[in-house]
């Protein structure tokens, strides 16, 4: 595959991701009954459909699991510092993150890493999830966000 090819492949999965349901997450037990066991890349979005954290993952229903527990996500960690809820309990922090926050998904199979770097940079200005020195200093996709 060209790197043409390669920044046509992201472009489109990216317009897919964008065109996915923003889901309710942490707001039911259930949450999560419909999200598959497949890889692929998520994306939390806020209320004003901003988006505030990129992942990726060999398997979308587990890490959604993670979303549940401080402890293993990220994403709740730097929520719960944003929002100024470091005495809350895991369940309240759940319910302030289900009041605030949506979730879409995209299997991805292959490319996923690519994906997530490429929105990373993309929305640097929004998400909590910084782009890495690597990202920052490479040149693998200077020419996507030099628009």
């Amino acid at each position: 595959m060209t790197s043409k090819n390669a920044q046509a492949e992201i472009q489109r999965m990216e317009e897919q991701l964008l065109l996915a349901p923003r889901n309710p997450m942490l707001d039911v037990k259930d949450w999560r009954v419909d999200v598959p066991l497949d890889a692929g890349v998520y994306v939390i979005w806020d209320r004003e459909d901003v988006p505030r954290y990129v992942g990726e993952t060999s398997n979308l229903l587990h890490r959604f699991g993670d979303l549940e527990r401080s402890v293993n996500h990220t994403f709740r960690r730097k929520v719960k510092v944003h929002l100024k809820l470091d005495a809350c309990t895991e369940l309240e922090l759940s319910k302030e993150i289900a009041k605030r926050y949506r979730i879409s998904y995209l299997p991805v199979s292959l490319g996923r890493v690519e994906l997530e770097e490429h929105l990373i940079l993309k929305w640097s200005e929004t998400i909590i999830n910084k782009p890495t020195v690597r990202l920052r200093t490479t040149n693998t996709y200077k020419s996507s966000h030099s628009e």
